[in-house]
């Protein structure tokens, strides 16, 4: 796997390739001294309430579930023609309520008031087409008075801010899938057993350990990178630390640090920009958002501990403790990508931006 980011977006001039994603990687066989694990641990279930109230739905699940439309079934294939759907099927639920409420409601961090006009955060669905970098639909963002904050290459998607009374016209558009709310994404449980952890998930029966402190023999993780999506991941741990007693975790960023809009120097909350444009390898402003999201230099990279807890389940290495918490892949690199703060809470535009910047 790279440690670089995906570009949001690629510069006008240049041809524009398909985005890479996580269900293209090729099935590689399992060999001697490396799992090959999936790149990609979000968060051990990241709760993404998507279209619903309902919390717990896996990160990677939120690309499939952003939308909600009727399909027409046949035997072999499942089609939409979006342009048939009416703008409201769009929008969901809770993102209409919030539109039509008699007062901007205070209980949500994607609503608020800009100089007296109601504007929210959303995630905006498109189908795939001949325009890969959504050029049509960021200008008709822009037209309404909205911004764009980011344009994904995980999801055909858009992070937006747009005014509230301006949604059904962004749903009305024929590529458009599906409008939700940038909603609050939450942790959700994970369970371990530690001493039974490499002998339930059948770990114990491809590796033995060759020493007290020196390894093992078989397969452990060597050579395979394994991405948390979680709220960060202490990179001091003992349990991260590989037979010399180096950190394995390579890599730290962590989203929050960036907000929608600031990565491109722009204040959030302010209308009529679009951020994801200036995004791409070797500008300014890539540079300038790597640096804001580089987590090696913050103090306590998971405050909230959820994060640590679900990279130890994946690539613990634990020769000191009586009672063995060892992890699936403990000879695997560790990349942490930081989407939840101190609670175990953050939004989903995050998590998504977490995901382009692994793959």
């Amino acid at each position: 796997m790279r440690d670089h980011r995906t570009p949001s977006a690629l510069p006008p001039a240049t041809t524009p390739t398909a985005p890479r994603h996580m269900t293209q990687a090729p099935i590689v066989p399992l060999r001697q001294r490396g799992f090959h694990v999936a790149a990609l641990v979000a968060g051990a279930a990241l709760a993404l309430s998507v279209f619903s109230a309902a919390p717990a739905l896996a990160a990677k699940a939120a690309t499939k579930t952003l939308v909600s439309s009727t399909t027409t079934t046949s035997p072999s294939t499942t089609t939409t023609d979006f342009a048939t759907v009416p703008a409201s099927a769009k929008v969901a639920a809770d993102l209409q309520a919030a539109i039509s409420a008699a007062a901007t409601p205070t209980y949500s961090s994607w609503v608020r008031d800009i100089n007296g006009v109601r504007h929210v955060k959303a995630i905006v669905v498109a189908s795939a087409s001949a325009d890969p970098e959504l050029s049509s639909l960021r200008q008709s963002v822009l037209a309404l008075g909205g911004s764009v904050y980011f344009r994904y290459t995980s999801v055909t998607a858009l992070s937006v801010l747009l005014p509230a009374r301006r949604v059904i016209d962004i749903a009305a558009l024929a590529d458009v899938q599906g409008i939700s709310p940038n909603r609050m994404t939450a942790r959700t449980a994970t369970s371990l057993t530690p001493s039974l952890l490499e002998q339930a998930s059948g770990a114990s029966g491809v590796r033995t350990r060759s020493g007290t402190a020196v390894g093992y023999s078989g397969l452990d993780g060597s050579g395979v990178g394994i991405a948390v999506l979680d709220s960060g991941v202490m990179p001091k741990h003992q349990l991260f630390n590989d037979a010399a007693g180096v950190s394995r975790v390579r890599k730290s960023v962590n989203f929050l640090l960036a907000g929608d809009a600031t990565a491109a120097g722009t204040k959030d909350w302010t209308p009529g920009v679009d951020t994801s444009a200036s995004l791409y390898p070797g500008s300014p402003t890539m540079a300038t958002y790597e640096a804001k999201i580089d987590g090696s230099r913050l103090p306590m990279s998971d405050a909230y501990g959820h994060g640590t807890h679900v990279a130890a389940v994946a690539a613990g290495r634990d020769f000191k403790q009586t009672l063995d918490t060892t992890g699936i892949a403990p000879g695997a690199s560790l990349f942490d990508i930081a989407v939840l703060d101190h609670k175990g809470f953050g939004q989903l535009s995050d998590v998504l931006a977490g995901i382009d910047w692994v793959i």
